[in-house]
């Protein structure tokens, strides 16, 4: 699995883009190490980009992983998961449902993404910024 990422601290936004296979090392061994970063701290809204990853190890994790986000990861954001095919639109929408005390949203479109993100971006600049993200995991 690779992580491509970037802070864009103007916005308090953080936008990730997943790719491959899931792995819940890999994640965890991520979010370890993201939320020591400095930036991280004044991240209020993130944007995951699922469309190019295989969520179905993610859904045989869930507990795993949902437990994970409630003992390690104490920020609280807006999370949006952008998703394009039914299986890893189950794998969000089953993980939300499991965070139920977070503020998450899954779509299947960048307008939408962009609409509820509040982002002052056009789909074809959101595009370009994940496919041009510079840090990767």
């Amino acid at each position: 699995m690779e992580i491509k990422y970037e802070f864009f601290e103007n916005e308090s936004l953080f936008i990730q883009k997943y790719i491959g296979n899931f792995s819940i090392e890999h994640y965890m061994k991520f979010m370890n190490f993201m939320i020591k970063t400095k930036e991280w701290k004044s991240v209020k809204k993130v944007f995951s980009d699922f469309r190019n990853i295989n969520l179905s190890l993610a859904l045989e994790n869930l507990d795993k992983l949902t437990k994970y986000r409630d003992e390690t990861i104490k920020t609280e954001c807006f999370n949006v998961f952008l998703v394009d095919n039914p299986d890893n639109t189950v794998a969000a929408n089953l993980y939300q449902e499991n965070l139920n005390k977070y503020d998450y949203n899954y779509c299947s479109t960048i307008g939408y993404a962009i609409n509820v993100l509040g982002l002052n971006k056009s789909e074809i600049e959101l595009e370009r910024i994940i496919k041009d993200l510079k840090n990767q995991f």
